[in-house]
Order: structure tokens, then C-alpha cells, then sequence
């Protein structure tokens, strides 16, 4: 196992194992055995960054392939409809079949969507501006088809999903069309909690409330022990269990931040020798430092003035970080009417979750750390 390959810090990439999404993995690829049509085909990652969003959707993408669809990845931008239809088709003519089936693509920039099948006789383009969503659901519907005569299916996958685009708006009408006409297709859809929030509001993306809900939290401690214990085996460190732990709890679940400590831990450290506890400590805490760096400022940037101050208020009075409604109320001197606006803003964005009645918690690890020391 070569170390410069087994830890991805880097947001977007796909770690070399996902940690702790048994469950979520297994009850997608249950979704892709139902019926088209199927609401559990129809499915939301949310989560804020750093959870594993992108990387779950590159294992789904790997899954679906081997579960009898051609599966695309895209990212949310003003080409994603036009890229759709060349990555199924580029998908399409890679898999052997006869010359009749291969399917042809004109260059989307230049002419809009269009396709042809060879010997088929068939040949769709559009290339004034406004029939582009016309295109793009004859083109996808055509591909569904030649893809069922091979007894495959279509898998989307869209990351980074924003409110107020055209192009989401046409991908869920076509969508909803395709599978009102039985198409075999499946949808994956992933971003942060403020934009879905939005996106879930938007009258046009309705259908999404029926979709299957996966909101990301932190994975299991255990799982990361058993991860981390693993994969430093066979990488030749020597790791007791308790200092296994301490790096795992380090990570307190989060996803990014157990493939940060990791690389860290292997261009660090020389596995060949003991590990202090010193060592193993001062990568903890740079780690945390860069996650600040990396994570803290984006997630806390489309707050308002007035929304920092309160999260500022609740990670005074949290104890790792939780924190009681009614002890923040008392630091903020404020009536709980009052308090609810915030609380349900910083609910939407992600920064706080309410896993039960009166308590707050952070879902951004030290991040109430950090606030608590911003403020001191």
C-alpha cells in the first residue's frame, strides 16, 4: 500500500476507503433494485463540508456501475446540462457493442444538444438558445432508451448544488418527465444544509421534498479506530491501541479531518520507529489549526453580523460542544421568541444541529472551540 495514496485531505477527492457510510451505501444500492419511479431513487446528500459528500457520490457513482447503470458525475455550473449528455454518451460508446449503437455527439458549445445514432436514421439538434431545455430532455430520453435495449440504467449525480438555477430547474422537469414515462433513471443530489434549505423552498423543485433525505453527521469513533488501526498496520507504524484511540477521537468523526490527521500522521512521521504521544499531539492540533483554515471561514461567511453573535453566544456556554437553550438565553438575555429566528437560520446553514429539545450542538468539530477563543 503506497502512504502518498491512502489519506485525501483534498476536498472533492476520493479517499482510497470510506469510513463509516455502511449503511447510507447499502440502502443506495437498495434504491437502484427498486422500480423506476421509485421515490428512494431520488436521493439528497446533505451536509456541510468536510462530511464526505463527494466522496459518497464517487463510491455511488463506482456502485451503480457495477449494479447495471451508467452513472455520470457533475458538478453544478452553467454547462451541466450539455456535459450530462456527453458523459453518458462517452460512457455509451466505451461499452463494446454494435456499430448501429454507437452514438455520436456534435460539440454542445457550438451547435446546443445534439445526437445521432448511427444507421438509425435518427438525428436531433437544437441549436437556438431557447430550445436548449427541449434538447437536453429529448437527448437524455433517447439515451434512456438506447441504454434499456442493453439493460442499463441512468444514474445522475450532481454535487454542489445551488438555489436559483436554470439549470436544476430544467434537470428536475425532465426528470419528473422521464420517470412519468418509466425511464430507467436515478438521481443523486449533493450540498450544504443552507442551500438545501433554499433549494427545498423553490416552487419548481417541489418533487425534491418527496426525494430520500440523507443528512450527513459525523461517523463513529469506532469506525475510525478500526479504520486507523487497520490501515497504519500495513503501513509499518507502530501505533498502540490508546494512542489508535487518541487519534480517532481527535477526529471526532469528521470525515475530512481523519484524512487530514492521517496525512499528516504519514509525511510526519517515519513508521519505522516508535510514535511519541508528544508527536501524535502536535499533528492534532496543526491538523485543527488547518481545518480553521479550511473550513471555519467558509462555513461562517453567509452569516449575518447579527447570526455570529448568537452562535458566538452559544459556544460560550457549550461543553464540547453542546450547549442548553436555556444557558444561552441567559447569556444573551433574550426571550426564547426572539432567540428562535436565529437558532432556525443557524439550523439552515448547518453550523448548529438540535438532536434533541433544549440542547445545540456544533456539527463543525472545534469549531465552538474556536469561536470560544475568537472571543476571549
Amino acid at each position: 500500500m503506497a502512504s502518498t495514496s491512502v489519506f485525501s485531505p483534498s476536498f472533492g477527492n476520493q479517499p482510497s476507503k470510506i469510513v463509516g457510510r455502511t449503511t447510507e451505501l447499502r440502502e443506495f444500492e437498495e434504491s437502484l433494485a427498486q422500480e423506476p419511479g421509485s421515490r428512494d431513487r431520488a436521493m439528497l446528500l446533505i451536509g456541510q463540508r468536510g462530511i464526505g459528500k463527494t466522496a459518497l457520490l464517487l463510491e455511488m457513482k463506482a456502485r451503480a456501475a457495477k449494479a447495471g447503470f451508467v452513472a455520470v458525475k457533475v458538478t453544478e455550473g452553467p454547462s451541466m446540462l450539455a456535459e450530462i449528455i456527453d458523459l453518458i454518451q462517452l460512457e455509451l460508446n466505451d461499452k463494446p457493442r454494435g456499430e448501429h449503437e454507437r452514438v455520436h455527439t456534435k460539440d454542445s458549445r457550438l451547435s446546443g444538444f445534439g445526437f445521432s445514432i448511427m444507421g438509425s436514421g435518427i438525428n436531433v439538434s437544437f441549436t437556438h438558445k431557447n430550445k436548449q431545455a427541449v434538447g437536453f430532455r429529448v437527448a437524455l430520453s433517447q439515451l434512456c432508451d438506447i441504454l434499456a435495449d442493453q439493460r442499463l440504467g441512468v444514474l445522475l449525480l450532481i454535487d454542489e448544488i445551488q438555489p436559483n438555477s436554470e439549470e436544476m430547474r430544467m434537470l428536475a422537469k425532465t426528470y419528473q418527465e422521464l420517470i412519468g414515462e418509466s425511464k430507467n433513471i436515478a438521481i443523486g443530489m449533493a450540498g450544504l444544509p443552507s442551500t438545501m434549505s433554499h433549494i427545498l423552498n423553490e416552487k419548481t423543485l417541489t418533487f425534491l421534498n418527496r426525494a430520500r433525505q440523507i443528512k450527513l453527521g459525523p461517523i463513529s469513533i469506532q469506525s475510525v479506530e478500526t479504520y486507523y488501526s487497520s490501515v497504519f498496520k500495513q503501513l509499518g507504524y507502530h501505533l498502540s491501541d490508546a494512542q489508535i484511540s487518541l487519534l480517532a477521537r481527535a477526529t471526532r468523526g469528521y470525515p475530512y479531518l481523519l484524512q487530514l490527521i492521517g496525512y499528516n500522521i504519514v509525511n510526519e512521521i517515519n513508521g519505522e520507529s516508535a510514535v511519541s504521544n508528544d508527536s501524535l499531539e502536535e499533528i492534532i492540533s496543526a491538523s485543527v489549526d488547518e481545518l480553521a483554515d479550511t473550513t471555519f471561514a467558509p462555513a461562517l461567511a453567509p452569516l449575518s453580523s447579527k447570526d455570529l453573535e448568537i452562535l458566538g453566544a452559544i459556544a460560550t456556554v457549550s461543553h464540547n460542544g453542546k450547549a442548553k437553550v436555556s444557558d444561552t438565553l441567559s447569556a444573551l438575555h433574550i426571550e426564547n421568541g426572539e432567540f428562535q429566528p436565529y437558532r432556525k437560520r443557524l439550523l439552515d446553514h448547518g453550523v448548529i444541529s438540535s438532536p434533541r429539545t433544549g440542547e445545540l450542538v456544533f456539527t463543525i468539530p472545534y469549531l465552538a472551540e474556536y469561536l470560544q477563543a475568537e472571543l476571549s
